[in-house]
């Protein structure tokens, strides 16, 4: 019995242990090509939007197949697994086309020299890697009617977390590297914790959630169009959108999607070759069929 009951601890001590590496397991594609080529592939995990240069990008139902779907430009889509250092896994929504993840919906591999990278925290690090202090790092502790928010990069005005301090109460944040604003407030960067992660907290204003954006934020907008607030959901929550003045900080401008005529007539001139084998295969057959009832006939009369 005491042996039973050893034995039954060390698999509740190893089952404990696993939980937090289960947290951290990479997001998988739900994608046939993937499924069977996952060991070719790299993890990306960023977001971008299309911009092809006839208004859309052509989701390929693997990255050698001629069927494709036209995805016109200005679509912001989750880019998980990349093949070949060339193509990237994305899925979406069968009627809307835009980006979804909910089993049952559609995957397709797209050319990634056609999309381009959201302006994300990987974007604003590598531009601001000289003014980042790597070796500092501080502490934030929540009371319990507290509520911290995680914006998307100092100065993006993007609101794309929220800590409460029911839930994070008991142990503070370890924020680092940290980042100083052009208005000297002090940002820390929350790399992961308890599976918020991958933002910025404003140490010196914490619980606000309307920080206006700076001239460090970049914006993505459809080249013509009137600059509009744009942001990047997270992979399991709907992001706070926050309002925000002018706009402030940079752009970068998107060829404009196609018309409806030309993306009707791209997804006709890329549906692949199989429907055609098979209507000709069908074909084929009738022809055979009747050319083999007529013989008949004719020995018969004979």
């Amino acid at each position: 019995m005491k042996r039973l009951f050893t034995l039954l601890l060390a698999c509740l001590l190893l089952g404990a242990l696993s939980a937090p590496a289960l947290a951290d397991v990479a997001y998988m594609p739900r994608d046939n090509f993937y499924e069977k080529h996952y060991k070719e592939c790299s993890y990306l995990s960023r977001w971008y939007w299309t911009n092809g240069p006839e208004g859309y990008v052509l989701a390929h139902k693997t990255p050698d197949s001629a069927e494709a779907t036209p995805l016109p430009n200005g679509g912001l889509y989750y880019v998980s697994y990349l093949y070949n250092d060339r193509w990237g896994v994305v899925e979406y929504d069968k009627d809307t086309l835009e980006h979804s993840s909910r089993s049952g919906n559609a995957s397709g591999w797209v050319d990634m020299s056609e999309m381009v990278a959201d302006y994300d925290n990987d974007a604003f690090e590598a531009d601001h890697r000289a003014e980042l202090n790597s070796g500092a790092q501080a502490e934030l502790k929540l009371e319990f009617d507290d509520v911290a928010y995680g914006y998307k990069y100092p100065g993006s005005g993007i609101v794309t977390k929220e800590f409460s301090g029911e839930t994070y109460w008991r142990d503070p944040f370890l924020l680092s590297p940290l980042f100083t604003d052009p208005a000297g407030r002090t940002w820390g960067y929350v790399g992961y914790y308890y599976g918020k992660h991958n933002c910025w907290i404003c140490i010196d204003d914490p619980f606000n959630d309307a920080l206006a954006p700076d001239e460090n934020r970049v914006e993505i907008v459809i080249r013509g169009a009137a600059a509009a607030e744009t942001e990047t959901p997270a992979e399991t929550e709907t992001p706070t959108q926050t309002e925000a003045p002018a706009p402030a900080g940079k752009t970068v401008e998107l060829t404009p999607p196609a018309d409806d005529a030309t993306l009707k007539q791209a997804a006709k001139d890329n549906r692949g070759g199989k429907p055609w084998l098979v209507a000709g295969g069908a074909g084929v057959v009738v022809i055979a069929a009747a050319v083999l009832t007529k013989a008949l006939r004719k020995n018969k009369e004979d």
